[in-house]
């Protein structure tokens, strides 16, 4: 299972690398919304979580990158 974890990780990750700064700022938008929503399961909700943190992590990079 937690291998399926990870590539599932990796997978957001490549993803998100091929957007644009704005498309992921606005994926993380989308997501901070949908987490307000009371009625989201821990699963769902650990989900999203991970999805923000992974897109906020791509996003710190580049401007890490672009700083150098």
């Amino acid at each position: 299972m937690k291998q399926n974890s990870q590539r599932y990780a990796d997978s957001l990750r490549r993803f998100a690398e091929q957007w644009t700064d704005a498309q992921i700022r606005e994926a993380i938008a989308d997501e901070r919304r949908l987490l307000g929503d009371q009625s989201l399961s821990d699963v769902a909700r650990d989900n999203g979580e991970l999805i923000c943190a992974i897109y906020q992590d791509v996003l710190d990079g580049r401007d890490a990158g672009s700083a150098a």
